[in-house]
């Protein structure tokens, strides 16, 4: 980049620009499943770092991987990641 301001011109600057490539990833659960059984969410990310969920019945968790021990009719509903690297 080079400007110019009252007929003067500035050297080149120079900047070093790095593009990330976008992150990739997938979730997976046994869902659905009956009242009382089990429920794993499992998320596989890359690159990733560390993990947020928040779900239904003010669920939160910083797992990797989920387990729900005998799930109820409480754990339906959307669960939500953010991952970061």
């Amino acid at each position: 980049v080079m400007y110019t301001v009252n007929n003067c011109t500035s050297l080149p600057a120079i900047a070093d620009i790095t593009v990330n490539p976008l992150p990739s990833g997938s979730l997976s659960s046994n869902s659905p499943i009956c009242d009382g059984e089990d429920l794993s969410i499992n998320a596989s990310v890359s690159p990733a770092a560390s993990w947020s969920w928040s779900g239904p019945d003010a669920f939160s968790s910083t797992d990797q991987n989920l387990l729900i021990s005998a799930a109820n009719t409480a754990a339906s509903g959307t669960y939500t990641v953010d991952v970061t690297a």
